[in-house]
């Protein structure tokens, strides 16, 4: 939270929630992950809750296999707080097109962009994935309040390493430890929070070709991603870039963190932030935020059912953390006002 948290306005945002299994979606324990369940909910259903809370959403559509989708929602309808105008639509044959046809079932007058003078390109929406049951309410309002949309045309929230030390193993208790990228300013994770100009990103079918080579550890993947990169002409820099990014991460892995150091003074984060904006020819920035609930997704079993076991006590320091915040926010607008009203 900063000074962006203190808006006299709310300006709401259309939502895309993912929870479709389709084209290069992974299985966990051979099920769609957005229908694994944590204490008989499915996971997709926490991610709505939450958006459903969220202050700074407004419609959502939801995308995946639709008769399942409505049999859950009717199944929990309890567990909904039903505030929001929702849509289910059918999925497609991948996550690209599950969330561009989104995109037009919201905005139909997209369709014709091209010859409509009339349409807003500026038009944002946020695209959330189903298997991220920790993420809040308040995290999700942060990430959108923070997003400068007059200056940039997509937004992708990062969290810090620090943020995510609770989760982590402890001694006596299960966790989930993720990878990062070794940054100058630090190390950090992307937290699966995107907002999105669709109409603005002018190569936004490279989105497809990322999430499809997401899995950076295989040799494969991270050969067709360079590959890639090449073909859009992001130049020696850029291709160095990816290169570093990886070395780094091979460091971390084989427990050599210290030796990191000396590349990541190469690799300030406005860099990396340049070269996504060319690989995708839009104005992209990374958005920084401490909340971290919306970074454990689910992408293997054993992640599943540490989640499972955890779930509860997340929950409960997430909540506490967050009062905590709302505590000390809400006395520094009193001061403020208390100042005002002094002078």
């Amino acid at each position: 939270m900063n000074k962006h948290m203190m808006k006299s306005y709310t300006v709401k945002y259309d939502t895309i929630l993912l929870a479709g299994d389709t084209g290069a979606s992974r299985k966990v324990c051979g099920r769609n992950k957005s229908f694994l369940e944590i204490d008989g909910v499915p996971l997709f259903l926490y991610v709505l809750k939450s958006l459903e809370k969220a202050e700074n959403i407004n419609r959502i559509c939801l995308v995946g296999p639709k008769e399942r989708l409505n049999q859950a929602i009717e199944n929990h309808q309890k567990f909904l707080e039903n505030t929001n105008d929702v849509t289910i639509l059918e999925q497609g044959e991948s996550l690209y097109s599950n969330a561009w046809e989104s995109f037009l079932h919201l905005y139909p007058e997209a369709r014709e962009v091209a010859s409509n003078k009339s349409v807003d390109i500026e038009k944002a929406v946020l695209c959330v994935p189903g298997d991220i049951p920790l993420v809040t309410p308040l995290e999700i309002d942060t990430f959108i309040n923070l997003c400068e949309v007059d200056r940039y045309d997509y937004f992708l929230g990062i969290a810090p390493a620090e943020s995510l030390r609770c989760f982590h193993p402890q001694k006596g208790r299960p966790g989930i430890k993720t990878n990062y990228f070794y940054l100058k300013e630090g190390k950090y994770r992307q937290n699966n929070l995107h907002l999105i100009k669709p109409l603005k990103v002018k190569n936004r079918h490279y989105i497809q070709k990322v999430y499809d080579c997401r899995y950076q550890r295989g040799l494969k993947n991270i050969i067709k991603m360079a590959t890639e990169f090449i073909k859009v002409h992001v130049g020696l820099e850029g291709f160095w870039c990816y290169c570093l990014l990886h070395w780094n991460q091979l460091l971390s892995r084989i427990h050599l963190d210290p030796l990191t150091l000396p590349t990541r003074k190469l690799l300030p984060l406005s860099f990396i932030e340049s070269c996504v904006s060319r690989v995708l020819g839009t104005r992209f920035t990374s958005v920084v935020s401490s909340s971290a609930g919306a970074v454990l997704d689910i992408d293997n079993e054993k992640d599943y059912r540490i989640m499972c076991e955890m779930f509860s006590h997340w929950k409960n320091y997430q909540h506490q953390k967050e009062e905590t915040l709302k505590t000390k926010y809400e006395q520094i607008h009193l001061n403020s006002v208390s100042r005002h009203d002094a002078a």
